[in-house]
């Protein structure tokens, strides 16, 4: 996704991808597979790889709101095909911009070291996304 996010035709290209994604949860729901729990690209428009290079934050940004979305599109089209499946999306770009806006990388007084490096996040984070997702299984109703 990252390496097709500045390609003009964006969405032709997500589509492709997002048409492969159904068929492989197809491929699961036929060998037995009844829950799914998809989720989503976290904010990575952020970090210090992108932020380096300069004017396509913002570009990053509006894919990741397209990819995104359409994640959210297919777990409601895929639930929608069998009263027999339950799909949810966990949005792990919540968690990160919540988080990130806190962090000491954006100036917030968390005291939390936000990015392990130019691209991957810390240790912290991702234990607070682990959370943050425990927390949305508990209150999903399995079928």
């Amino acid at each position: 996704m990252l390496q097709s996010y500045s390609n003009p035709e964006v969405e032709g290209i997500y589509e492709q991808v997002y048409a492969n994604y159904m068929q492989q949860l197809v491929k699961a729901y036929q060998a037995g597979a009844r829950n799914f729990v998809l989720i989503d690209t976290p904010n990575v428009q952020d970090s210090p790889m992108q932020l380096a290079q300069d004017g396509t934050r913002d570009v990053l940004e509006r894919a990741l709101g397209l990819w995104n979305g359409k994640l959210a599109d297919l777990a409601a089209d895929f639930q929608s095909k069998d009263p027999d499946v339950m799909a949810t999306v966990f949005s792990s770009y919540k968690v990160f911009t919540r988080m990130y806006a806190n962090s000491n990388e954006a100036g917030g007084s968390s005291g939390l070291k936000f990015w392990y490096d130019s691209l991957h996040p810390s240790s912290p984070v991702h234990e607070a996304v682990a959370r943050s997702l425990a927390v949305h299984l508990r209150g999903i109703e399995c079928t």
